[in-house]
């Protein structure tokens, strides 16, 4: 509920501070006198637009201020969500500066204006005669069905499996696009494989097919640089085994005089045996180079392939044409795993559509079955307020699919005059009975969900006698389960309320100024004479007054 407001230069309103209290409170003044002024500041507190036109003083910044108690209101989770300090009793400031900007704190905490009016529309509610359109919205029809007939949890229940439900038709759907562009790849990613595949490509292989191919091709200059080797290190009377032989032979003579001759002769001893076991590998070697010219044309086609796909892939090392070859191994084999994926995701997305029909259709039964129920407490108080002959009657139409409300579309219709068909309010209704529809179906609310501080702005406009009396009583009862404001003309209105503000205008020298006052009993009679009979009170209006006030009260 609000507890207090304070407002500082701001209109016509220098500065002034409210305190309220809980259930209902009148607030009556001339036309003119700056009631839509408090709306106005009001409604900077909700987040509406601000510049410096507001400005009383151009030089000077306005502060509006207001204090909720929220205790009951259970919104720790918002407080949390937007990192916000909660408190039970939350203080919402609103600031224009003269430069025309304009702040907002939570608690002394800055807010975004979006954030603000998220947090205020928890907290307040201002309905003037032009809001009664959201009588013809249908998702106001069907939220109000929805508290008639306790059936909230459920939607949400529904909201929070259809939720889920369409991220994961957004993932099946991102899926398959991205399966769509990967499949148009596929073929030709698989090609690029195979052939790479073919050519049975390992770490290293590059050089021993480069090496190979090179012996094959020079064949005859190896063969007889070997041969020539191998001749002059053991084939002729002065080779190289010979003269380590002599060498040895020499060395061994003197080896017993010194160590350093044993070293000598033990080095040339190992010479030898490393030319002897040189002259095997080579005899080898010379066994084994051939001119194999089909070996060599099949070595020269994996070279010149290696190399036109060195080029292709635009890399410069087996080792690189192995990755792209592993990169497109994975790129293929995701393709086939995606395809797997998305079967269980379709799988998973008809089980939950399933699900959401099942609680759809629960939703819808139960709003179907409070239905009735509801047309009756709406022709019944309807007709308190002026409207005999007022019927109402909820239509439902299955979606095509679902809705974030379920799979209804339900629409009121009614009709004022016997013989009339029922139609849709927007059509059927005039100004005077949507506002009194407004009432009635703003004080079903009342006690069936936990509405915020409520102001009526002229809800009662063209209404007079016993409807007037019907409409405050109402008033009156709904504000045994929330805070109602109620900015009025009728006397009857007034002298229903708990509390009573009068908004006057004062004049002095070339200054205006609004006053805003709360009345007690005296004035309180005054006032509603007043509003009876005129700026000057008659002694019949006075006595009137009395008899409202001892009515209401009582």
């Amino acid at each position: 509920m609000l507890r207090s407001l304070s407002i500082q230069n701001f209109a016509l309103l220098r500065r002034i501070n409210l305190e309220f209290t809980a259930g209902f409170t009148a607030l009556t003044g001339e036309t003119g006198a700056g009631k839509s002024i408090l709306l106005n500041a009001l409604g900077l507190i909700r987040g509406d637009r601000a510049d410096t036109t507001a400005l009383y003083d151009k030089e000077e910044k306005c502060i509006v201020e207001a204090e909720f108690d929220i205790e009951k209101y259970q919104l720790q989770d918002f407080f949390e969500t937007h990192d916000l300090d909660y408190d039970p009793l939350t203080i919402v400031r609103r600031e224009i500066l003269p430069n025309g900007k304009s702040r907002a704190f939570v608690n002394d905490a800055p807010v975004l204006v979006n954030t603000l009016q998220l947090l205020a529309a928890e907290l307040i509610d201002i309905h003037g005669q032009q809001d009664t359109r959201n009588l013809s919205d249908k998702l106001y029809q069907i939220a109000f069905l929805d508290a008639f007939a306790q059936t909230t949890h459920q939607l949400q229940l529904f909201q929070t499996q259809l939720k889920a439900h369409q991220k994961l038709l957004k993932q099946i759907a991102d899926k398959e696009r991205e399966l769509f562009e990967a499949q148009k790849a596929k073929d030709y990613n698989t090609f690029l494989f195979e052939e790479l595949q073919a050519l049975q490509l390992q770490d290293g292989d590059q050089a021993i097919w480069e090496g190979e191919l090179n012996k094959l091709e020079n064949a005859e200059t190896i063969k007889e640089a070997l041969a020539f080797s191998k001749y002059s290190i053991d084939d002729t009377e002065f080779s190289v085994a010979s003269q380590l032989n002599q060498i040895q032979a020499k060395l061994k003579r003197i080896a017993d005089f010194h160590p350093d001759y044993q070293d000598f002769h033990d080095r040339i001893a190992s010479m030898l045996i490393d030319v002897r076991e040189l002259d095997k590998e080579l005899s080898a070697q010379i066994d084994a180079i051939e001119a194999n010219p089909a070996e060599k044309e099949s070595l020269q086609e994996k070279v010149d392939t290696l190399y036109q796909l060195f080029r292709k892939h635009q890399v410069s090392s087996d080792a690189d044409l192995i990755d792209v070859r592993n990169q497109l191994e994975a790129q293929i084999s995701a393709i086939e795993n995606n395809q797997e994926e998305l079967e269980l995701w379709k799988k998973t997305a008809n089980e939950q559509r399933a699900a959401l029909q099942q609680v759809a259709q629960t939703l819808s039964e139960a709003r179907k079955k409070a239905a009735p129920k509801l047309e009756t407490e709406l022709a019944m108080l309807t007709k308190e307020l002026g409207m005999p002959h007022a019927k109402f009657a909820l239509t439902f139409q299955q979606t095509t699919d679902f809705t974030a409300t379920g799979i209804d579309d339900v629409e009121i219709v009614f009709s004022a005059n016997p013989g009339t068909d029922l139609q849709a309010l927007r059509k059927s209704a005039s100004g005077g009975e949507l506002s009194r529809i407004m009432l009635v179906i703003k004080s079903i609310l009342a006690k069936h969900s936990k509405l915020p501080t409520l102001i009526f702005d002229e809800i009662d406009t063209g209404v007079s006698g016993e409807i007037a009396y019907k409409m405050s009583e109402i008033m009156r009862g709904m504000a045994s389960d929330m805070q109602l404001f109620a900015i009025t003309h009728l006397p009857q209105v007034a002298a229903a309320a708990n509390e009573h503000f009068r908004v006057s205008k004062a004049v002095n020298g070339t200054e205006t100024e609004t006053k805003v006052l709360r009345l007690d009993l005296e004035e309180r009679i005054s006032e509603i004479a007043s509003m009876i009979s005129g700026s000057t009170a008659s002694a019949a209006a006075i006595e009137h007054a009395r008899s409202l006030l001892h009515r209401t009260s009582s």
